[in-house]
């Protein structure tokens, strides 16, 4: 296992990527994200979808124009043990190096994808080919109409037709709920569908729809933009020699702040024997580039067209040396600054060696945020500031904090209790729970579990005797997460979670309900209300580094309940779920994708990037700038809570 050391803690790059994860440890959405994904299960599906009917039709070929080559695909089971999968056929045109994907078993694979994410079900994407097109039309009839004499890419809806969650949940889902699940119920759902969509690749000159005799291919990195990596954040890297399913971000494990390579990732570098890029494959890479972000990257006013934002940068990236490739790259998503965009993982190709970002090219405003984040957190933690629930000398109020969201994990959520306290005997033999602390006291159950700790709270403040009237959550240094313990949380407080999410270029919109089982007995019902719906006081501490599904929590409660009260500062906003995606050198990018959380302004929906202000903001004492001290003063925070009323 080799150590790559990560420019991207992101601080080095000077951006905080906030609701992206490493799937081999802990599975988040991005929104970033806001899905949940499942290696094992898509790897198995994958092998399953591609059978031995796949293997007997594909077989080694040429023909005038290009030849096909039978290649390996390689994914991981849950464990992340690299396992091989069924061969698929790529396409090479006379004396070039960029893999065409044939479309018959591109199908099989988004097939393959359907039927990983839909509980008991297997799903047959169907193809169909006539008069120089294909069309590709998924379960729930939606199509996409492939016309090679255009060379165009049409869908007659495409959130229906890239949708990979049951039919049930419609499109736009924010989450995806299996059926053994229990701790999470969607009681609504309301799909409104986009306009049509058309994307034209005439314009990249790489990136073109190729047939031979009735074979039609697609280059792999417009399939992975276009097909494949549209909802589930998985897409199809390939070094030269073989493929491999990437599932959010498997190449890598993490330990601590230092990433390593994983075996798979291990496995994946070694195939790469290209050093430097020639210049078909700079152009390959610069218009996979321009294409994948012009269609998949979610907040659009933030430029026309990427090719005219790449412009001072195109030079450096259009080059032969990867490393240059790389760090210029990774330095013009800084200047989106939206902190979920980022060049997560620099290449495969080489060997990490130096892979910093000189600060000369970075956007200093994005480095001067992750270096103020940096300090603000240092500052929380040497006032002793723990994450979980505390009381703070009070018996009516208690205190909320946690850095992240996690997902549900409904083992740990379900664990035998025993009074008000979890048993410590239930929890020995398991060595997957990290950050218990058992002190004693209240805080028993850290924030390592978002789930856990809501429930904990819910129990806290519901219990026979209790005579706690506020709950004050602290997000002052929480910067997103798992979308699922968003919604978690958001039940505790609310019950009934409305969310709204849109497709911020087709328009599509999905409203949805969901609810929480918040006493945990397996059941959700009418006994499961919310605690403002008791009668308790909630109040918001946030930041400038509320972040995310962070943002995301203090839009959604206050716009669902008045009497919610903000404090401190006003969110940093991110809107979007996370995309991950591999580019075709090997390299790894998160980017804020085409899902954004959405809320009703001037009657329209408009996704909620510009966050929400504080009611009562913490001034300094000439009353121009945040006081950051006033925002970790839980004292000062008491003593003015009863002067902090709705707005």
């Amino acid at each position: 296992m080799k150590k790559r050391y990560l420019f991207s803690s992101l601080f080095a790059l000077g951006i905080v990527l906030a609701g992206c994860s490493n799937n081999n440890s802990s599975v988040t959405s991005i929104t970033s994200s806001i899905s949940s994904n499942n290696s094992s299960a898509t790897s198995a599906a994958v092998s399953s979808a591609n059978s031995s009917a796949t293997s007997a039709a594909i077989s080694s070929s040429s023909a005038v124009g290009g030849s096909e080559k039978s290649t390996e695909l390689y994914g991981t089971n849950k464990d992340g043990e690299v396992i091989k999968l069924e061969n698929v056929n790529l396409l090479f045109k006379d004396n070039s190096k960029i893999p065409y994907i044939n479309l018959d078993d591109g199908v099989k694979l988004m097939s393959a994808l359907r039927s990983a994410n839909l509980d008991d079900k297997k799903y047959n994407v169907k193809i169909e080919k006539k008069d120089g097109e294909v069309i590709i039309s998924n379960e729930v009839g939606a199509k996409c109409v492939i016309n090679k004499a255009n060379q165009t890419l049409s869908y007659d809806d495409y959130d229906k037709f890239t949708s990979v969650v049951p039919d049930t949940q419609k499109p736009l889902s924010i989450l995806t709920l299996k059926k053994n699940n229990k701790a999470l119920k969607l009681v609504e759902s309301t799909y409104t569908a986009g306009k049509a969509l058309t994307i034209d690749l005439k314009p990249y000159s790489k990136l073109d729809i190729y047939q031979q005799g009735d074979k039609y291919y697609l280059p792999l990195s417009v399939f992975n933009s276009l097909l494949y990596n549209t909802g589930e954040n998985c897409s199809l890297g390939y070094n030269s020699k073989e493929l491999y399913l990437i599932n959010g971000n498997n190449l890598v494990v993490s330990l601590g702040m230092i990433k390593a390579q994983s075996d798979f990732g291990e496995k994946f570098a070694k195939g790469f024997t290209d050093k430097t890029l020639s210049s078909e494959f700079q152009d390959y890479y610069y218009q996979s580039l321009c294409l994948d972000f012009n269609t998949n990257y979610g907040l659009k006013e933030k430029f026309t067209s990427f090719e005219d934002y790449l412009q001072i940068y195109k030079n450096n990236i259009i080059n032969s040396d990867i490393k240059t490739v790389d760090k210029y790259t990774a330095a013009a998503l800084t200047y989106l600054n939206d902190g979920h965009t980022a060049l997560t993982e620099f290449s495969f190709m080489y060997e990490y060696g130096d892979n910093t970002v000189e600060a000369e090219i970075r956007n200093p405003i994005s480095a001067e945020r992750a270096s103020s984040s940096e300090k603000f957190e240092a500052l929380k933690k040497s006032k002793n500031i723990k994450e979980g629930l505390s009381y703070e000398g009070t018996t009516d109020t208690i205190f909320v904090s946690f850095d992240k969201f996690t997902n549900v994990d409904n083992d740990l959520l379900y664990l035998e209790e025993t009074g008000d306290d979890l048993n410590l005997d239930d929890l020995s033999g398991l060595d997957n729970l990290p950050g218990l602390d058992f002190a004693g006291g209240i805080s028993d159950v850290d924030a390592s579990d978002t789930s856990v700790l809501f429930n904990k709270l819910y129990k806290e403040v519901t219990k026979e005797g209790s005579t706690v009237k506020n709950i004050v959550i602290d997000l002052t240094t929480n910067e997103g997460g798992a979308s699922d313990g968003l919604v978690y949380a958001l039940s505790t407080i609310l019950g009934d979670v409305p969310i709204d999410l849109t497709n911020t270029v087709t328009g599509a919109r999905n409203h949805q309900v969901f609810h929480a089982d918040l006493n945990a007995d397996k059941v959700i019902d009418a006994k499961d209300k919310g605690l403002i719906e008791l009668g308790k006081n909630i109040y918001f501490v946030d930041s400038r580094y509320t972040f995310s599904s962070a943002n995301a929590m203090s839009v959604i409660a206050k716009n669902t309940n008045a009497n919610i009260v903000t404090l401190g500062d006003k969110t940093g906003g991110g809107p979007c779920a996370v995309r991950q995606n591999i580019t075709t050198i090997g390299s790894m990018i998160a980017s804020s994708s085409l899902t954004a959380i959405s809320k009703l302004k001037n009657n329209k929906y408009v996704h909620i990037d510009d966050g929400v202000e504080a009611d009562y903001k913490f001034l300094d004492a000439n009353n121009q700038y945040v006081d950051e001290n006033k925002l970790l003063d839980r004292q000062y925070i008491i003593n003015n809570l009863n002067n902090w009323k709705k707005k």
